[in-house]
């Protein structure tokens, strides 16, 4: 918890600072339109320049932190997975990774509806839940099929943050454990 509040902390001065202007970067536009010599204006052009680059390798820094930190949150689901697998077992893992795509297809039918709903009578369901197991119920043949071909037969485009299901279910058809607490 300390390390993820440093963490944070230091992204939020990283972005803080390479790209909100300060009372400097006004001080300088001043300077720079108020100096009359040109040899001042030379020095305050250079370190408005100065400034430029710093911010440009803070903005640089930042996005190698983020990729890191990318890097560390897919991990930390690649193992969250492993240990699902074996406490539960491959078999349930499979189910429930299923059963999340399955849902994640009835909330994008449910969220088509909500928009159209909201556009034409600016109302929305007063059960949200019972409304989204209710699409779940009645997602098509097809979909269920795709949803079930693609789990875990081939490799899809996989994001930085957290690992596609149809790999982890790979994973867990590979492992084939039974799961220290199987169902």
């Amino acid at each position: 918890m300390r390390l993820n509040y440093i963490i944070n902390s230091v992204n939020f001065w990283f972005a803080r600072v390479a790209y909100q202007r300060d009372s400097w970067d006004v001080a300088l536009q001043n300077w720079s339109a108020e100096a009359e010599d040109g040899r001042v204006a030379l020095v305050i052009l250079t370190v408005q320049l100065s400034v430029w680059f710093s911010r440009l390798i803070l903005k640089i820094l930042m996005l190698i932190g983020h990729i890191v930190g990318g890097f560390m949150l897919r991990q930390m689901e690649y193992d969250a997975d492993a240990y699902e697998i074996k406490v539960a077992g491959s078999e349930c893992f499979e189910t429930t990774t299923r059963k999340l795509a399955t849902l994640d297809a009835a909330w994008g039918e449910t969220q088509k509806f909500l928009v159209a709903s909201w556009r034409e009578t600016k109302t929305l369901p007063d059960n949200l839940p019972a409304m989204i197991q209710r699409s779940h119920q009645r997602l098509p043949g097809p979909v269920l099929q795709k949803i079930n071909d693609t789990l875990g037969l081939h490799r899809t485009v996989s994001s930085i943050l957290i690992p596609r299901p149809p790999i982890a279910s790979g994973k867990a058809r590979k492992a084939n454990d039974a799961g220290n607490f199987p169902r």
